[in-house]
Formats: structure tokens, sequence, C-alpha cells
């Protein structure tokens, strides 16, 4: 499945496939503190990218993390600001990796690192559903973190 989204429809879509990527592969430690330090949310990548590191890691076609995947996974977690909480981590099958806030069901960002050095991310604020692509920076776009914050925000 490719990480785009076109339509409204396929926001929704995407967010409940996230969720159950998140289920099966999530290496959440249930912890929401903030990441002053981010090891543990970069140790979980590391067991996430070791799990998911072979062709049909998941019994069937599913693609591997890269290493360079997997670099610009870690740089991108070391860029968030200090004061936000760790994201969930998981897998897609084409090898992406997601990062997840989640304060409720009606409150959640999904972020798909992908393979073909895209940003995407689907969000869903209170019934909005937000959505958009960018290239790859070494830092995360600031109206991106503008919605992971107001996902975050009580």
């Amino acid at each position: 499945m490719s990480p785009f989204i076109s339509t409204a429809s396929d926001v929704s879509a995407y967010v409940v496939q996230i969720d159950d990527y998140s289920r099966t592969k999530s290496v959440k430690d249930g912890s929401a503190a903030q990441g002053e330090n981010r090891q543990e949310v970069l140790n979980r990548l590391e067991e996430i990218s070791e799990e998911c590191s072979r062709l049909g890691w998941d019994g069937d076609r599913a693609v591997p993390i890269s290493a360079p995947l997997q670099k610009v996974a870690r740089g991108l977690i070391q860029s968030l600001p200090s004061n936000l909480e760790d994201p969930d981590l998981g897998v897609e099958l084409d090898g992406s990796v997601t990062l997840e806030w989640r304060r409720s069901q009606t409150k959640v960002i999904s972020i798909s690192i992908s393979p073909d050095n895209s940003l995407y991310f689907a969000a869903l604020l209170d019934g909005i559903r937000k959505r958009a692509a960018y290239p790859f920076q070494t830092t995360f776009p600031n109206d991106l973190l503008r919605v992971v914050n107001e996902v975050v925000s009580v």
C-alpha cells in the first residue's frame, strides 16, 4: 500500500490501517513521558528495525526497513522538541516507519517516514481530518509539529 492519501475517505481508512499496524508492530511501553532523552524511543526503533529487517517479516510480502530509512527515522526522532512526549512507533508493510501520537479515538496523528524520502501524515482532530506529504527534511516541518501539538494538547 502506498502511504499517499488522496481523499478524506482514504484518511479514515489510513488511520484505521495505522491503528491495526500499531497493534501488531508497536513496541510502545505504555509511558507518555516527556521526551527530554529520546533514548527509549530510539531503542524501540532499533528493536522494530531488527524485527522487521527481512523481506516478509509479516509472514507474507512486507518490505524490510532499510538502513538508510532507519537513519532518517533516528534523525527525525532526535529532532523532536524535548517538551513533546515520545511517539508510539510502528512499521508499515511498505517498509515505512510510523510515529504516532494518540490522545483518544478522535485525536490522533500518524506520520509515515517513507522509503521514498517523504513524510506523510494523516490526522484526526475531533472530527476534522488533515493530511499532507512533505519531502524529507532533517527536522520536522513546523506546520507538522503544530498538528502534533494539537493532538497531544489536553
